[in-house]
């Protein structure tokens, strides 16, 4: 049994492929544009986006504890507090045979004294919480 050939090569074959950027390009924008504008109304999309940018600033400002405990710019009541948290991460590592890998190797001054504000929520007339829905972690109470 014989095969055809097809009359025409397929169209992706071959190095003298053009691609229409124009068309790409044009799609691609309308669809980050899309994205972008279904991120800007909705409250899951500005949440995600306020906590990517938030986590984003703490993590470039990381620096590792142990240059922090050396440098003689760090106050002393930090440098303290930081000398406690190697200490701490030595015990766990020495005494107790934790895996410590790389946890609490590294730290972040915030501007602020608050990192996270927790409140609930309930109805007037019933200790039954009020759920929010979150990415990720999905229905909560609030």
């Amino acid at each position: 049994m014989a095969f055809a050939r097809p009359a025409k090569p397929f169209p992706l074959a071959g190095a003298g492929v053009r691609l229409r950027w124009g068309s790409v390009g044009a799609t691609l924008l309308i669809a980050f544009g899309g994205v972008a504008l279904l991120t800007a109304i909705t409250r899951t999309g500005r949440y995600l986006v306020r906590a990517a940018w938030e986590e984003g600033r703490i993590l470039r400002g990381r620096r590792d504890i142990t240059d922090l405990v050396r440098d003689s710019t760090t106050d002393a009541v930090t440098r303290g507090k930081l000398e406690l948290v190697l200490a701490a991460r030595a015990y766990a590592v020495d005494s107790l045979g934790l895996p410590a890998k790389e946890a609490f190797t590294q730290f972040t001054q915030l501007k602020s004294d608050t990192l996270v504000l927790v409140l609930s929520g309930a109805a007037r007339d019933t200790l039954a919480p009020v759920t929010w829905w979150f990415p990720i972690v999905g229905r909560v109470p609030y």
